[in-house]
């Protein structure tokens, strides 16, 4: 019952917006409609008058097959009923499930049918040409408005994600979405910022503090959104270890065959020094789930400078360039470590390996080892460019709705085309 009460509550939503488009929102998942559980929800009232509105619409089309004009136009109400109906129906959870609630975009067809009844019953309403001509021009400047104001609102994705979270509070994705994309690079600028004082520190910690105030709203309203875990424990990563290693953990155990989660969190363990070998496993589990992933074969050499195995570690950056010619991380390593060289040079020292994994973000095997493994000292050797991969990196989504990552050189030529793609319902 609360389902079919819930979509009857979704058709009602939609009506009003395809009347007057007010809110509008890119993203209507997450919360942003509560479910109607109860028949006492004033909600239902909405639903009931959808009910009474395709009674009429059903009413006027039988009157105009009978060849009978009707009050007010029973062959403009049949019509142009019929013409948003039609244009409706995939979208009403009715002939087959669909994956969203409300999306502004499944209205512009059924715009059409409104457009016809409006201009079909105005006549009828109003018999003179100077209201209906008021009338008319009332409409078009309303909607005039509506149009400019939300054409202001895609000008950018902060923007847009703003504007959205204004109009739906209780959407944990745009919380979420906002944070991700104004607060790239926040974490890793802030501690060099702290330490040099200089005159940007102030804004970042400014900035870093709206980031993580935007996480912590989309934890509080969804609780197990993992990709709002991942992103709030690569943030705390520099400043609270502890704690940023725990939201890693929660969002690998929501989800332990996400990619993103087994690279975040062993990329990590490795950065941190906290623990090589399982460091190791989960960036290795990255590779199982997806063989072609140019970050998550770059950082595994990284990881790999550890274990005194340069061979591997090569075998690491070949398999990244590979995949991926371009990828300027892997391309650096390789200069760095082998260039010149015909057999491996000397093994890396271990702050050497601390300083691969300065630049990145983790870990379907079970834990090797009892606990934390200590690394021996290693001789010096150049750092090798650690692979920043975030967590929100851009590609295919899963079912879920999570955004898996890709190599930089991706990333990189998406971001000259603008943004990948944005949420509309």
């Amino acid at each position: 019952a609360t389902r079919y009460r819930t979509y009857w509550h979704y058709y009602s939503l939609n009506l009003h917006l395809l009347l007057w488009p007010y809110p509008l929102c890119c993203d209507w998942s997450m919360g942003a409609v509560p479910l109607v559980v109860s028949w006492h929800d004033p909600r239902n009232a909405m639903s009931a008058l959808v009910l009474v509105l395709l009674v009429v619409w059903m009413y006027a089309t039988w009157c105009a097959c009978q060849g009978r004009w009707g009050w007010l136009g029973s062959r403009v109400v049949g019509v142009s009923g019929s013409m948003m109906i039609a244009a409706f129906l995939p979208a009403a959870n009715l002939v087959f499930p669909v994956g969203f609630v409300v999306a502004e975009r499944v209205l512009y067809l059924p715009s059409l049918g409104g457009a016809l009844l409006v201009g079909g019953l105005l006549p009828h309403l109003l018999r003179g040409r100077c209201g209906r001509s008021g009338v008319l021009v009332g409409i078009v400047l309303a909607l005039s408005r509506r149009t400019y104001d939300r054409n202001r609102d895609w000008l950018t994705s902060e923007r847009l994600f703003a504007s959205g979270m204004a109009a739906l509070p209780t959407n944990a994705k745009l919380h979420y979405n906002l944070a991700h994309v104004t607060c790239k690079g926040v974490a890793e600028a802030l501690a060099p910022a702290l330490a040099a004082g200089s005159s940007e520190a102030k804004k970042m910690q400014l900035k870093w503090t709206k980031c993580r105030r935007l996480y912590d709203e989309a934890l509080r309203l969804a609780p197990d959104f993992q990709e709002a875990h991942g992103a709030v424990g690569s943030l705390l990563l520099d400043h609270d270890l502890a704690g940023g290693l725990r939201h890693l953990e929660k969002a690998l155990g929501l989800d332990p065959h996400s990619k993103i989660a087994q690279k975040n969190i062993g990329d990590a363990l490795a950065r941190k020094q906290v623990d090589i070998p399982r460091a190791r496993l989960h960036l290795e589990n990255a590779i199982r789930l997806d063989p072609t992933w140019a970050d998550a074969h770059n950082n595994l050499g990284n990881t790999l400078l550890a274990f005194h195995d340069m061979a591997a570690v090569r075998r690491a950056y070949e398999a990244a360039l590979r995949f991926d010619p371009a990828h300027p991380n892997a391309l650096e390593n390789m200069d760095r470590f082998f260039s010149g060289h015909e057999d491996p040079p000397d093994t890396p020292s271990r702050a050497s390996t601390r300083s691969a994994h300065a630049q990145g973000n983790t870990g379907l095997h079970e834990e090797v080892g009892g606990g934390k493994r200590s690394v021996e000292q290693l001789p010096t050797a150049p750092p090798p460019n650690f692979a920043a991969a975030g967590w929100g990196g851009r590609a295919k989504k899963n079912k879920g709705g999570s955004r898996q990552g890709t190599s930089g050189s991706e990333r990189s030529k998406k971001a000259e085309g603008g943004r990948s793609k944005k949420s509309e319902g």
